[in-house]
């Protein structure tokens, strides 16, 4: 009885998980995107550079309605941004080895019941007609981002 007790607790678990999104094919980013002006891969860039530094943070945010809130590089508050911004203020010009990890992860049942829940609880407020209620429907999130900081070396004919 008490083995597959703590096999379910177990089971039901979280652990920190890697999130980092899709942000480079082969280690060669696309250069139009940026993220506060600097490249982000989660390989190595291919053209020369030299590392100055290494960055590991720990970032809080929030997901609104409960989805993922990092994958919006175009908005200033998003994390991406926060991150490329955050590196260029110490004179990066990208991020290579770059990862993002969940300290907090919901299981997707978790996130299924939050989500049904907050389905709910806008129904309610737009019947209530107190729309303000309604921004508060979501999850906070605690992220560590990690990286090694490069410059990209001039090259030949560059000005």
């Amino acid at each position: 009885m008490l083995k597959p007790l703590l096999l379910a607790i177990g089971a039901s678990a979280c652990t920190a998980a890697s999130v980092s999104p899709p942000l480079s094919a082969r280690g060669s980013p696309d250069p139009r995107r940026t993220f506060g002006h600097v490249q982000l891969t989660s390989g190595a860039f291919q053209h020369p550079h030299y590392v100055i530094g290494f960055m590991q943070m720990t970032q809080t945010g929030y997901k609104w309605l409960h989805e993922i809130e990092i994958i919006d590089d175009a908005r200033p508050d998003s994390l991406l941004f926060k991150v490329g911004s955050y590196a260029r203020e110490l004179g990066a010009d990208g991020i290579q080895h770059f990862e993002i990890v969940d300290l907090d992860p919901q299981t997707p049942a978790d996130n299924a019941n939050k989500k049904i829940n907050s389905a709910i609880n806008i129904a309610d407020a737009v019947a209530k007609k107190q729309y303000a209620r309604i921004a508060g429907e979501g999850t906070k999130t605690r992220y560590e981002v990690r990286g090694e900081l490069i410059k990209f070396a001039a090259t030949e004919g560059a000005p």
